[in-house]
């Protein structure tokens, strides 16, 4: 993936101890804080809680006249990158930085948090947690899209609907993401108990563990059998079906029609 978005940014290196596919500051931080699970796993949770902080923000910060994004490689970021690549942003008297890929959330988050970046995208509960749980002004400019994502199941998962995902492995790309907050009301409407647990722990029959994985580490780790699914944007559900042999189980518009994603 790394050859397909580098004309749109400086990318990071894939030996970035920081990205590796375990990594992921917020999900060790909340494994180790003793939160409640249970709490956790509501769909509320997935929108801000008081217990689940980041390093703190700094807010404060000179209005710097050139824009630096920063974005996932999803197609949710067209529109930033677009603008940057046909010139938008000049015509309107603004100058822009090469955009830089970044690999997962987290370190997206931390790093427009601490100005490395001044426009970027992000799921719709990050912001939300942003501004009301750490205090940081961060302002939403426009919509990105609504739906858009799906739930891709691997080829030898043997799961073929909702309630067959008991004793499974999943995985969405952030704790604050509308792909923790559907998938959970998918998996819950089946029955099935959403649960955050060490891989090598044993699940109840309707238990489903579930993980947070960058979106571009997703389809390598259904391929390897590290995951059974996962729910994220495109283009890593079309990825997962053409280079992972898995299949889309549900699109997330289906159960929540009109949804928000990006912002």
């Amino acid at each position: 993936m790394k050859k397909i978005y580098q004309k749109h940014g400086e990318g990071i290196v894939d030996d970035d101890p920081n990205l590796a596919i375990e990594y992921d500051p917020l999900f060790k931080r909340v494994l180790g804080t003793g939160i409640n699970r249970r709490e956790l796993l509501q769909v509320g949770a997935a929108l801000g809680s008081a217990g689940m902080t980041m390093p703190a923000f700094s807010a404060k910060k000179k209005w710097d006249p050139v824009i630096k994004i920063g974005y996932i490689p999803i197609t949710d970021a067209a529109a930033l990158l677009i603008a940057h690549e046909l010139g938008y942003f000049k015509d309107e008297g603004l100058d822009s930085k090469k955009p830089t890929l970044i690999r997962g959330w987290s370190p997206l988050v931390e790093a427009f948090a601490a100005h490395r970046f001044n426009l970027t995208h992000m799921l719709i509960p990050i912001p939300v947690w942003m501004r009301y749980n750490n205090k940081y002004p961060i302002k939403v400019t426009a919509w990105d899209h609504t739906n858009g994502s799906a739930i891709l199941v691997g080829k030898n998962s043997g799961i073929n609907e909702p309630k067959d995902f008991g004793g499974k492995q999943f995985a969405v790309p952030y704790w604050y993401s509308i792909h923790n907050i559907v998938s959970q009301k998918i998996m819950k409407a089946a029955g099935i108990k959403p649960v955050i647990k060490p891989q090598s722990a044993k699940l109840a029959a309707d238990e489903c563990n579930y993980l947070v994985l960058p979106p571009p580490s997703m389809p390598p780790a259904l391929a390897a059998g590290s995951i059974d699914g996962y729910c994220v944007a495109e283009p890593f559900n079309a990825l997962g079906e053409l280079k992972a042999g898995g299949k889309v189980l549900r699109f997330t518009g289906d159960a929540w029609k009109g949804h928000p994603c990006c912002v």
